[in-house]
């Protein structure tokens, strides 16, 4: 039995479905982008609630 070759560290996924294939539909762009906007939206708010904590993750 051949040993495996050692594996590679763990990389973030690439997102495959924005890459060669076809490009996503505008609609759904638009509503990642309006996804991302809230999401960033309440994270401010919860940072502006609690300025002192919530630093060190980032």
């Amino acid at each position: 039995m051949a040993k495996d070759p050692p594996k590679q560290p763990l990389k973030k996924p690439k997102i495959t479905y924005t890459g060669n294939k076809k490009p996503m539909p505008p609609n759904v762009a638009a509503s990642f982008r309006e996804m991302i906007a809230a999401m960033h939206k309440r994270l401010d708010a919860e940072q502006q609630a609690k300025p002192e904590e919530g630093q060190e993750e980032t």
